[in-house]
């Protein structure tokens, strides 16, 4: 038994159910038991995780202690329970002697899982046939191997909450990272992930003879509208306007951004990159048809946009940082241009 113990002491966390198992049939013949069972508690309730033999059909699953008042104090006190004879438990364990009979057990033994404080599982033995044949070797050979047992599930306990702490710490990476990326306002992404997106439309354009493409919108005199209903007023516009972006461009498999201020950028996948031109005036369209009164703008009466783009087949030259300038400098050509306007320059026909 004790050679058992060390053994255990050694085995891996891991595969602890799987060791139990091996070892029960070599402790049943010294101690003189029929069965033995290991129990885990869980609130009121003990969870069977191993029996032998495994065809006793008398050790449930589930133990329910909530009337075994007994057994409670035992667990407070982590003491041993060793029961030669049920019929011979005292008044105050009418319950836990009620249940044993039930089933048939005639001799009955328990040891608890600890870590000095409180009983998290226990040992049990019990005899149906033959009473026990008990003296205090045998106790302290049992309170050997539960010592390892519990040795051994706090081991498993450390390793499961280690494991969860993990978890929960590449969640949270998770979620700051998330949201180190998404614009507070919009929820839309930030530049740095629509960059990576676009790289790898780039990749993937190259790959595949696909071409890319990339839009650039800027709400036009944005600042006068500010300046004339507040910036209250101006970020409803700006959440209003990233919706029809995300409407829009979800169709065409697209990454919207939110470049700051009153600037987004869109880029699509390389399956859709020429198609472009229709994204823009399905853009351009349904923000007029949005009708937001801006009384400031000296092109009209309501919000509208200024877009610019391009759309060219990427070669092992073709930087992120190339395509956003481009976009940009049409952008600003159809600012120049009187604003309201859409200015693409299309060149995925161009190798």
């Amino acid at each position: 038994m004790a050679d058992i113990s060390i053994q255990f002491l050694r085995a891996n966390s891991q595969h602890i159910t799987e060791d139990v198992e091996l070892i029960f049939p070599q402790m049943a013949s010294p101690l003189g038991v029929e069965t033995i069972g290991w129990y885990a508690f869980d609130s009121n309730r003990a969870e069977r995780r191993c029996y032998w033999p495994e065809e006793a059909d008398f050790a449930p699953k589930t133990v329910d202690l909530s009337d075994m008042h007994m057994i409670k104090r035992w667990l407070a006190d982590t003491d041993t329970l060793v029961a030669p004879n049920v019929g011979q438990l005292g008044d105050d364990a009418m319950n836990e002697r009620s249940w044993l009979r039930q089933r048939h057990i005639l001799s009955f033994a328990a040891f608890p899982l600890t870590d000095g404080r409180k009983s998290f599982g226990m040992i049990t033995v019990a005899n149906r046939q033959l009473p026990f044949i008990w003296d205090n070797n045998k106790t302290l050979l049992l309170k050997r191997f539960a010592t390892a047992i519990s040795e051994v599930m706090i081991r498993e306990r450390n390793h499961f909450a280690m494991e969860q702490l993990q978890e929960e710490l590449i969640a949270t990476n998770e979620k700051l990272k998330v949201q180190a990326e998404t614009d507070d306002l919009t929820r839309l992404s930030t530049r740095r992930p629509f960059k990576r997106e676009l790289k790898s439309h780039i990749r993937h354009g190259i790959e595949n003879d696909l071409p890319v493409a990339v839009m650039m919108i800027d709400v036009d005199h944005f600042k006068a509208y500010n300046d004339e209903y507040g910036h209250l007023k101006g970020d409803d516009v700006l959440t209003k306007i990233a919706r029809v972006l995300l409407k829009q461009t979800k169709a065409f498999q697209g990454s919207v951004a939110r470049f700051g201020g009153e600037e987004f950028a869109i880029t699509l996948s390389t399956h859709y990159a020429s198609q472009l031109h229709a994204l823009a005036d399905a853009i351009h369209d349904d923000i007029a048809a949005l009708g937001l009164t801006h009384a400031k703008n000296p092109d009209g009466k309501t919000i509208t946009v200024s877009i610019g783009g391009i759309i060219l087949q990427p070669t092992d030259e073709t930087t992120d940082s190339y395509l956003l300038e481009m976009a940009d400098q049409r952008l600003y050509q159809a600012k120049e241009e009187g604003r309201n306007r859409i200015n693409i320059l299309d060149r995925h026909h161009q190798k």
